[in-house]
């Protein structure tokens, strides 16, 4: 029993927890039974978990229903469905590590463990960076905050184990050295600086080391002065594109400032409040999380669950804190809080909860916190010294509930973790007539999952009218979600639905407007400008075909415009007086655009026939920056959303980058609203 903590950790860390793992089926799915399991094993506590006492355990409480009341109200009810669900049994885990550590003995086999999977985690990470050469440690987790993170909210708790004697005192000092090596090689301001600071409050307890202990943090914390400086001038490209979430955030939560957008809302409704800064923010981003925690809490739960989730932390550190004198183990009571905080101070520059190793580390650590107070082991003794018949009657009045929980929600979970099996082998085939019904299978059994929906649109033989209808209402239902948009207008122009086509492509562009392909849709819906019936709309043509220019000038080499030269003129007059635009890219911008354009039936290969090549808009086709994986926490399933055709030779006579990749353009020359500024 005392080993389940670790092993759980374990599990998560290299598997079920991780950013690629979380998604993938079967480890989420794992991942969810494993949480689950704890929590039944943690649930003759159910009463108070956190022991907060009798009246803050109704703090717990109100949290739990201000996130279902966030997800009853929310437009985006799906996204944090699980989460939510699994709320209560990620509160049951601290109690879960209590009673697996609940004597003298248990947690010092426990830490061992402990320190055993951290170290494997560190070595792991860093023998990966040196076998594919990499810039920096990021596996298991899956990227190098994520890896950062981890590390610090695991390492305080193999501390304790250095003060023991035998194998363990063995294992906690190669993951303390590992983990600093694997940390340090992330290169995570975040990480480097919670470290620093965890590292100056505890090395006091250090003793004899502790003039050491406070020299490698002081030392660490004037190494990530540059960094500090470059950040705080507005030279750091991160953290000018974390700016721009993080005013994104801020703008969501003063327009839903009671119950948030709901819970894990943030993947599929921030795009609606980004404004991205050209040469900072490039088009199509994938932006899953805003970087910050407490605002994040504040976007999907309001401030009312902000609140009630600062209160439930405050309090359970304050009454750890307080109960440091009568403790069993203080220094397991400092580690876990050690922990917790560690988990707090990265959270203040990240807030992927989805990668649930990290808040399942940060819950077991509250546990060892727990654990180390001693209270679990009185309460397992009598529990133990009771008659079967008694034990039998307790399970009845204290975990009775939780069963019921379990259940309930294993219930609703089994169809979820099928239609994932089934989509991924689906994404797996890559071939069109035989995932469309794996596809349609996954789509029945969890039909409010955006992603499902728009897959089957995207890969089904069903007539294009139809799938064009189901392509519109998965991007409806994701809402902020461009890619999804994109293909939904292609397909309704494919099928001849000129006012879906122009709603998605409306709101494609609304959602990444430093993006060419939404523009060009609009653009080019007729035939030819004469078509056009009224000024405004002729107007509102030419500017969109200025705009799509201006985000892709390889488009200037756009087969569309045949038929269409009218327009395509307009439109490099319109570019020429574009605001916010340096003047030297617009002048070389119409130099090379008439050089591009060919005349039609213009030699472009044998036989008189134009060579034409495709311009598509893609996802999923580099991994770690997946669609599907950041918004929606699937196996990434490469596709294209947009395609345009373009002539082979006059692509290959542009060579000006597009005006949203330069610092020098204006973010009001992209406005989300319209083509054109006013």
């Amino acid at each position: 029993m005392p080993l389940l903590p670790a092993l759980l950790l374990a599990s998560f860390a290299f598997w079920s927890g991780t950013f690629p793992g979380a998604a993938a089926f079967p480890a989420g799915a794992v991942g969810q039974g494993l949480v689950l399991a704890a929590a039944i094993v943690g649930a003759a506590s159910w009463r108070d978990p956190l022991r907060l006492g009798p009246a803050g355990r109704w703090l717990a409480a109100a949290l739990v229903a201000a996130v279902a009341l966030s997800l009853v109200v929310s437009p985006v009810a799906r996204a944090g469905r699980v989460g939510a669900l699994l709320l209560p049994a990620y509160l049951l885990l601290p109690s879960f590590v209590a009673r697996c550590w609940s004597t003298d003995r248990r947690r010092e086999v426990g830490l061992a463990a402990w320190s055993a999977v951290v170290g494997a985690t560190a070595i792991w990470a860093v023998a990966q960076e040196v076998q594919h050469s990499s810039s920096r440690t990021a596996m298991p987790l899956g990227h190098h905050n994520l890896l950062a993170a981890f590390l610090v909210i695991a390492l305080p708790l193999t501390m304790p184990a250095l003060r023991r004697r035998g194998a363990g005192r063995w294992l906690a000092l190669v993951a303390v050295v590992a983990s600093v090596v694997a940390l340090v090689e992330t290169r995570s301001f975040v990480g480097g600086a919670a470290l620093a600071l965890l590292a100056l409050a505890g090395a006091a307890r250090f003793e004899r080391a502790r003039h050491l202990v406070c020299g490698l943090a002081l030392l660490g914390l004037a190494l990530l002065v540059p960094r500090a400086v470059a950040i705080a001038r507005g030279d750091d490209s991160s953290a000018s594109a974390r700016e721009v979430y993080l005013r994104a955030g801020w703008h969501g939560v003063i327009e839903r400032p009671v119950a948030g957008w709901g819970p894990g809302s943030t993947p599929w409704t921030l795009a609606e409040q980004l404004q991205p800064l050209p040469g900072v923010n490039p088009p199509g981003e994938v932006v899953g999380e805003m970087h910050s925690l407490p605002l994040a809490l504040a976007y999907e739960l309001g401030f009312v669950g902000l609140a009630l989730a600062g209160a439930v932390v405050g309090l359970f550190c304050l009454r750890r804190w307080r109960g440091l004198a009568s403790a069993a183990d203080r220094a397991l009571v400092e580690a876990g809080l050690a922990g917790v905080a560690g988990f707090l101070l990265t959270a203040l520059g990240g807030a992927q909860l989805s990668v649930t190793a990290l808040p399942l580390a940060a819950a077991l650590a509250a546990g060892a916190a727990l654990a180390g107070e001693g209270a679990a082991g009185k309460i397992l003794g009598q529990r133990q010294a009771s008659s079967g018949r008694g034990r039998l009657r307790r399970l009845d009045a204290w975990g009775a509930p939780v069963w019921l929980y379990v259940a309930a929600a294993v219930t609703i979970l089994l169809p979820l973790a099928r239609a994932q099996a089934l989509y991924d082998r689906a994404a797996g085939l890559r071939t069109r007539a035989k995932a469309a019904p794996l596809v349609a299978q996954a789509m029945a059994l969890d039909p409010e999952f955006a992603l499902y929906r728009a897959r089957w649109a995207w890969s089904s033989d069903a007539p294009v009218g139809e799938r064009a209808v189901e392509a519109i209402a998965a991007a409806r239902s994701a809402r902020g979600v461009a890619a999804l948009w994109l293909r939904a207008g292609a397909l309704a122009l494919e099928a001849g639905r000129t006012d879906l086509a122009r709603e998605a492509s409306e709101r494609a562009l609304a959602l990444d407007p430093l993006s060419g392909f939404a523009p060009f849709h609009l653009a080019t819906m007729s035939r030819d400008l004469a078509a056009v019936a009224g000024d405004r709309e002729r107007s509102s043509a030419v500017d969109c075909a200025a705009r799509a220019l201006l985000a892709e000038p390889r488009l200037a080499a756009a087969s569309a415009w045949r038929g269409r030269e009218e327009l395509l003129q307009r439109a490099l007059l319109r570019l020429e007086h574009w605001p916010g635009v340096d003047a030297g890219w617009r002048v070389e911008m119409l130099k090379q655009a008439a050089d591009a354009v060919l005349a039609p039936g213009a030699p472009g290969s044998p036989g008189g026939a134009v060579d034409e090549v495709e311009l598509a808009a893609q996802i999923d086709t580099t991994p770690a920056l997946a669609v599907s994986l950041h918004l929606f926490r699937r196996s990434p399933w490469p596709a294209d959303v947009a395609r345009i055709r373009v002539e082979r030779a006059a692509v290959r006579r542009m060579k000006l980058p597009s005006a949203a990749a330069m610092h020098e353009s204006s973010p009001a020359a992209f406005p989300r609203d319209r083509c054109a500024p006013l």
